[in-house]
């Protein structure tokens, strides 16, 4: 229930920015820039790239067709990779973001769907696959996490994990870390895989973890559990959304009026640097924090 008040909370902030909104029933299209003034942005709750108009602040194009979404790589929130397709009717691919326009790299079988991990650099990252059979319901044991090169345009399974149910990953210092599902009891487990050795040496690091986030800083993984995210000596309150990037947590969640509010927390100091209200979305220009808001465009002080 408290996931739906909030999608619906990000739904009203950005139908009170949108001015022209275009809707659609294909999901064939992603939306563009079509000018200068016009920027590529992503909804992290709805999850759906949209155009943003810089000087009217508002919500230009998305395609909204239901059950249409783009997944984003959580463990990086500037990523320009993402996946893309429908709930229902399949058509995935793998898309990024250039110039204010989303470009295919790699297109799925129809029975075929893929879903962002860990996120290595613009040309390596991995996924999780899934097969779906003629009654589209899926294939379990079929699911597998893959490696994408990206200058062979290939997508290579990693076999050993085939079967796991994997939920959200990082990379870091050659292998990748990921939390792995346990249907019979709800728990988790950590998982680490050295992706430099073939097929990957997989070994469990951690079980009965209570979710499946992951959260690494200063080469290490950060303690977490539903409501804290633990660094040090100091414990972080989790909101909606929560990414760390060099150094800082970057949150998203609705404020005290129930708008969205862009939180960035030093976790050196311990304290938080920024706090901006109205957010539709953030992105890195140049060395540049930038926050898109209903009303405008915020600069973060790193």
């Amino acid at each position: 229930m408290k996931g739906n008040i909030l999608l619906l909370l990000c739904v009203a902030v950005l139908l009170f920015a949108a001015c022209g909104q275009a809707g659609s029933t294909d999901y064939e299209w992603l939306p563009k820039a079509a000018n200068d003034k016009e920027i590529l942005l992503f909804n992290r709750f709805t999850q759906q790239m949209l155009t943003f108009d810089t000087n009217s602040c508002s919500v230009v194009s998305v395609n909204d067709t239901d059950n249409f979404v783009q997944y984003e790589f959580t463990d990086n929130p500037f990523c320009p990779v993402f996946t893309s397709g429908h709930s229902y009717e399949n058509h995935f691919k793998i898309i990024e973001s250039v110039d204010g326009q989303a470009r295919t790299l790699y297109e799925m079988e129809d029975d075929e769907a893929i879903f962002p991990l860990a996120y290595k650099n613009e040309n390596e990252f991995f996924l999780v696959k899934y097969l779906y059979d003629k009654k589209g319901d899926e294939i379990r044991e079929k699911r597998v996490i893959c490696q994408y090169n990206k200058k062979e345009n290939c997508l290579e399974e990693l076999e050993s994990t085939r079967g796991q149910i994997a939920c959200k990953g990082v990379y870091a210092d050659g292998c990748i870390y990921y939390t792995v599902y346990h249907e019979a009891d709800g728990s988790y487990s950590l998982m680490r895989m050295e992706v430099r050795k073939p097929q990957g040496h997989l070994e469990v690091v951690a079980d009965g973890l209570e979710t499946p986030d992951l959260y690494f800083y200063k080469g290490e993984l950060l303690h977490n559990d539903r409501e804290y995210i633990y660094c040090g000596q100091s414990k972080f309150r989790k909101k909606t959304l929560n990414y760390i990037f060099k150094g800082y947590l970057l949150q998203i969640g609705p404020d005290a009026d129930s708008y969205l509010e862009f939180q960035a927390v030093d976790l050196k100091k311990g304290k938080v640097a920024a706090r901006v209200p109205n957010a539709v979305d953030f992105r890195l220009e140049g060395d540049v924090l930038a926050v898109y808001t209903i009303n405008g465009r915020e600069e973060v002080a790193w």
